[in-house]
């Protein structure tokens, strides 16, 4: 059950990650409401990897921001306050 809450309550957020699987992973969070990007807190990261977040793998930084801006996301280059993840 809670997992089913956890994917409801997560379900306009995305995680964007991109690095080497073995070494560091970079790990950004889209609000795909506002489209809006920002960097991922840890707790992110833990959600990524239980499943209850989707997870959008781009091979290079560079991927990755052509990929926001092919889908109209701006990038903000800090960590969000609560209320833009809502």
């Amino acid at each position: 059950m809670e997992h089913l809450r956890g994917v409801r309550d997560f379900s306009h957020l995305r995680i964007h990650r991109f690095g080497s699987r073995y070494l560091i992973r970079w790990y950004f969070v889209e609000n795909s409401k506002t489209k809006l990007a920002y960097e991922a807190h840890d707790y992110f990261v833990t959600l990524a990897d239980h499943n209850l977040i989707d997870v959008v793998d781009h091979e290079t930084e560079d991927k990755m921001q052509q990929y926001f801006q092919s889908n109209g996301v701006k990038f903000q280059s800090r960590h969000p306050k609560p209320s833009e993840l809502a």
